[in-house]
This record gives C-alpha cells, sequence and structure tokens, in this order.
C-alpha cells in the first residue's frame, strides 16, 4: 500500500484470529514471525486499519476474489479493467448501507 502512496487504508476481511495475533502479539506467540511482518508493513502505512467482517459485509470483495479464480483474472481489475458486474454489485449493495 505504501509503495501505492495511500496514507489511509482498512484492510477488512473474516481474519478474527488473523488480525487478532498482529493486534495483541502477546495473545499468539506461535504466530510471533507472521504478526510482526504484517505489522512492520502496517507501519508504512500512515493510517491503517484491521477490521474484521462478516462474510455477507464484504459479499463484493468476496465476489471479486472467486472471480480471480474462476475466471482467470490474474492480471490487477486496475490493470486491466473489472468485469461488467462488478459496478452494478457495489451500487445495489450501497442501497442497503
Amino acid at each position: 500500500m505504501a509503495s501505492l502512496k495511500l496514507s489511509k487504508v482498512v484492510f477488512a476481511g473474516q481474519f478474527k484470529e488473523e488480525f487478532e495475533a498482529v493486534m495483541k502479539p502477546m495473545d499468539w506467540p506461535l504466530y510471533a514471525f507472521q504478526s510482526g511482518e504484517i505489522s512492520k508493513a502496517l507501519l508504512a502505512v500512515k493510517d491503517a486499519q484491521l477490521l474484521v467482517v462478516s462474510r455477507n459485509s464484504n459479499r463484493g470483495a468476496s465476489l471479486i476474489a472467486t472471480s480471480v479464480t474462476r475466471e482467470n483474472r490474474h492480471q490487477s481489475y486496475v490493470a486491466s479493467g473489472p468485469p461488467c458486474w462488478l459496478f452494478e454489485l457495489f451500487v445495489n449493495e450501497s442501497r442497503f448501507l
């Protein structure tokens, strides 16, 4: 994220245990190395947050990840452009916020 020159980033996902290992490393000693590496990477971003969300709350991101593997979209959506269904998905989701 730092290489993209982003100063405020929210990492959201269903990663409760993983995020806890980063936020409370003393409670997760087996993951000390991994959580330390993630913590170092987060320091490069001025305002980084880790947010645990449910699968339903993160439906758009889940569908994007699925489409990467199913549709062989190994190029970034930024580089190759999003699929046509993506814009409509987020418009529809935003109506329920």
